[in-house]
Formats: structure tokens, C-alpha cells, sequence
């Protein structure tokens, strides 16, 4: 998740969300990065991302993504200055239930933010894709959306099931949290497991950095 700059407009115009999504697209081949659902909001991002083999490619991903955001308003508004909100905030997501409910909350941010009377009726998220009421732009297949049914059709009911059901306070508590810690979103086992290897990688990286050179 990404917001802008003391929760300033970031989309101004329908050029502004297409121009975000174009760059998306681009960056998605470009790096590699798979996207299983996203929803622009006027002020903030969701998305939901694997980077694939390569961890470095979120960031490189993020951060080229926010530079050409950030070019394009400049350049269009004749201003110079911060658009985002310092850094994204990103959470790792869980497989099966939770990634189903992460997948949920971000396709359901417009409705909750008074941007939309119904998921259905956004025109800047994922969900338009995903019904098939929009064409195929820049969605990739998850397995655990996959399993929802062996057809499109199957897939989407299930969905749609899903979606009308919502979110329990207790999902969406747990996901805004982590999300807001940089903490990982799934059950307690996967959530140590995380840590565990978030602490080695830290420890890998600090055991190979070259010592500074004394003048």
C-alpha cells in the first residue's frame, strides 16, 4: 500500500489511473513481477504482488513505478515537490485463506473508502477484470483463486460468493495491523516462520557487507 503525500489527490483525472495502470503493465514484463490484484484508489494504491524468483524486483518495481507517477503529475501540473508518502508499506501474504482475504480486502477498498457504492461499479480495481466485465489488462491467475472452480464461470461465482459475504472485523483488523507493522498476514505458524527468515536474511546480509574502509 501506497498513499500520497499527507493524503493528497493523487489521481486527478481518468488519464491519471490509465496512465498508472499503462506503467504497471509495462514494469509487470519489464521485472517480472506477477499481480494478482490491485485497486487505484484518488489518493493511495493497492496491490497485491509476487515478485517471483528475485525479491529485489517488488522494490525495483515500486520505486519505478512511483518515480514515473510522480514525473507524470509534476510534469503535467507545472510543480515540483513529493508525491507519495515516503516508502510503500508491504506486508508477505499467506497462501489459501488469507491470501483469499488479502485478495478480497484490496478489491473492496473503494466501497470502504466512500469511493463506490458497490465493488462492481469501480472502474479502477481488479474486480472488473476478474468478472470478465472488463478486457484482460494486467491480472495474473493465482492458484488459490484457481481452485475456486474448474471453469471461469465457477470461478467467479465462487468469488462473487465470497465477496458478498465480506470481511469479519476480525480479518480486516489483522490485515490493516500487519500491514501498518510491515508484519507478515497469515495464521501464527506462518507468522514466525516469516520473522525466523526475515532475521536471517538480515543476519546473511550483515555478515557479507565489505567493513568500511578508515581514512
Amino acid at each position: 500500500m501506497q498513499q500520497g503525500f499527507r493524503g493528497q489527490t493523487v489521481f486527478h483525472t481518468d488519464g491519471d489511473f490509465r496512465k498508472y495502470l499503462r506503467d504497471m503493465r509495462e514494469l509487470r514484463e519489464e521485472l517480472g513481477v506477477r499481480i494478482y490484484a490491485w485497486c487505484l484508489l484518488s489518493n493511495q494504491v493497492h496491490l497485491l504482488l509476487d515478485p517471483g524468483s528475485d525479491p529485489e524486483a517488488l522494490p525495483e518495481f515500486m520505486k519505478a513505478l512511483s518515480l514515473r507517477t510522480t514525473r507524470h503529475r509534476n510534469r503535467r501540473r507545472q510543480q515540483n515537490g513529493s508525491l507519495w508518502e515516503g516508502r510503500y508499506r508491504s506486508s508477505p501474504v499467506q497462501t489459501g485463506y488469507w491470501f483469499l482475504a488479502a485478495l478480497r480486502g484490496i478489491e473492496l477498498q473503494a466501497v470502504v473508502h466512500g469511493e463506490a457504492a458497490h465493488v462492481g461499479s469501480y472502474r479502477w480495481s481488479s474486480y472488473r477484470e476478474r468478472m470478465g466485465r472488463a478486457e484482460p489488462y494486467c491480472l495474473d491467475p493465482h492458484a488459490d483463486y484457481l481452485a475456486l472452480g474448474r471453469t471461469d464461470e465457477e470461478r467467479r461465482e465462487s468469488y462473487r460468493l465470497l465477496m458478498r459475504q465480506g470481511q469479519s472485523e476480525q480479518e480486516w483488523h489483522h490485515i490493516e495491523l500487519a500491514l501498518r507493522r510491515s508484519q507478515p498476514i497469515g495464521d501464527d505458524m506462518f507468522t514466525q516462520s516469516a520473522a525466523n527468515k526475515a532475521s536471517r536474511t538480515v543476519t546473511s546480509r550483515n555478515r557479507t557487507r565489505p567493513r568500511s574502509r578508515k581514512s
